[in-house]
């Protein structure tokens, strides 16, 4: 059954207390090796999957997913690869930041060097381990870049309406649906704020959404500060049009024996996975896929 929504967390600042600050090790296998310039943008989590953005440094060449198997009953093993779809984005080769809302994605996907023209774009993850993931449609489309976005719902009016974020080297456009369910094609976004991050956070590659019980919204930013891994919690006012910075938590990433800053951190993939009301854990992961054998490196901070 196809989902649009995730779920209603209970405290959103305690759970984001309680994520362990060291993350365990996850194994992927038989990826498709990144091109020259190209390397892993996005991650997130779907219906026994993960999938993963990838970029290309060629405008000429759409960016592209990946999808591996997701064991958390036996997180040790080896994650083999399902398959490598194309982005089907043909005029932008960077595919961003990506956040999974139910058996939905939305993507942050813009032109390479320039970093501009961006948008997100929406992608179906309805039986991944089948087909897909599958573009349905162009959320948002601006003449500025747009290297991550994130997405939550929430109610307004007797209506359910969806929140998106797209974010730009710190600088975040705030959109609204107009009160047709996501899925539909007549879902429309409009813009509604914009803010940005503050200026500790505006190397954050991407941001994800969260909304809870009482149906308030919080934002969370993936941030690398050379050589250490933060993450940092807003609280998102849409009545105030503004963000809040809440809480920065040092966040130790390890694995991914590759040189320089090529390992696991927040620079590459990451994003959050909602287990349940209380609880969600947190993604990152290495830059590249070496070879088509080599092992790729995810870490998995879990929330308790």
């Amino acid at each position: 059954m196809t989902t649009n929504t995730n779920v209603r967390l209970r405290n959103v600042p305690e759970a984001f207390k309680r994520i362990k600050s060291h993350g365990t090790l996850t194994k992927l296998k038989d990826g498709t090796p990144s091109p020259a310039g190209g390397h892993v943008q996005g991650i997130c989590a779907s219906g026994g999957c993960y999938v993963l953005t990838n970029s290309q440094e060629d405008n000429h060449k759409e960016g592209y997913l990946q999808v591996f198997h997701k064991n958390d009953d036996a997180p040790e093993d080896v994650q083999k690869h399902i398959r490598t779809v194309s982005t089907d984005v043909s005029d932008r080769g960077h595919a961003g930041g990506c956040q999974e809302i139910g058996s939905y994605m939305v993507v942050g996907i813009e032109t390479v060097d320039p970093f501009e023209n961006g948008g997100v774009w929406l992608y179906s993850l309805a039986n991944l381990k089948e087909q897909g993931p599958r573009k349905l449609r162009n959320l948002v489309k601006g003449s500025k870049g747009c290297g991550g976005a994130g997405i939550t719902e929430f109610h307004h009016d007797g209506k359910t309406h969806w929140l998106l974020a797209a974010m730009d080297n710190g600088d975040l456009d705030f959109y609204v649906s107009n009160g047709k369910p996501l899925e539909d094609s007549g879902c429309e976004f409009s813009k509604s704020f914009a803010a940005r991050l503050h200026d500790r956070d505006d190397s954050s590659t991407t941001v994800n959404l969260i909304t809870d019980v009482e149906g308030h919204i919080y934002l969370v930013a993936f941030v690398y500060r050379d050589p250490e891994d933060h993450l940092v919690l807003y609280k998102v006012d849409r009545e105030a049009r503004s963000i809040t910075r809440l809480e920065d938590r040092h966040m130790f990433t390890e694995h991914g024996d590759l040189p320089s800053n090529a390992g696991v951190h927040f620079r590459w993939g990451a994003g959050i996975n909602i287990r349940d009301d209380k609880t969600f854990d947190v993604l990152a992961t290495q830059k590249r896929f070496i070879t088509e054998h080599s092992l790729f490196a995810i870490n998995r901070f879990k929330g308790s």
